[in-house]
């Protein structure tokens, strides 16, 4: 078992043990940090379970959160280049499901994705918030209102090229 494989069962546990307002989830690379600095203040957004799994797992749980907010990006390249950064083997142990290590793949890790979205953007037992941060200004408005907070200033990624 990896430091980030663990069971949905875990995941749920620990959600019981140290709750949390809002759920933030992504693929990685989608400035979902960013959006969780314009709400931690306001809202816990942040445990164990966050930061071990939870950040980037691949279905929203049964758990009792205020909301989710799934935040996305469509350039997949930004994503991967924000990964690379960070050690893209750890997002990508925390997208999947169970509690074996899987070796990575860039297949899986896509086809994982793939599934992550259409599993954030289903109802679930709290309400989500689905943001292309792509265009992140575009849901300022709505997202003050939501949360009734101030959109932080606002970075624009640089594109990263492989050659």
């Amino acid at each position: 078992m990896g430091q980030h494989n663990f069971s949905e069962e875990v995941i749920v546990e620990l959600f019981k043990r140290e709750p949390i307002d809002v759920w933030i989830n992504s693929f990685g690379g989608c400035r979902s940090n960013y959006i969780r600095d314009c709400i931690k203040d306001k809202y816990t957004t942040y445990n164990f379970a966050y930061e071990m799994k939870a950040c980037h797992y691949i279905r929203p749980l049964d758990v009792q959160v205020g909301s989710g907010i799934f935040c996305y990006t469509e350039d997949v390249g930004i994503a991967i280049s924000s990964q690379i950064k960070r050690g893209m083997y750890h997002n990508f142990q925390k997208l999947m499901e169970g509690d074996n290590e899987v070796p990575f793949s860039v297949d899986t890790w896509l086809d994982n994705i793939d599934k992550q979205i259409d599993n954030w953007i289903k109802p679930s037992n709290f309400p989500v918030v689905i943001i292309n941060t792509d265009v992140v200004g575009d849901y300022k408005d709505k997202f003050e209102e939501i949360y009734e907070v101030e959109m932080l200033p606002f970075k624009k990624k640089k594109h990263f090229r492989l050659y």
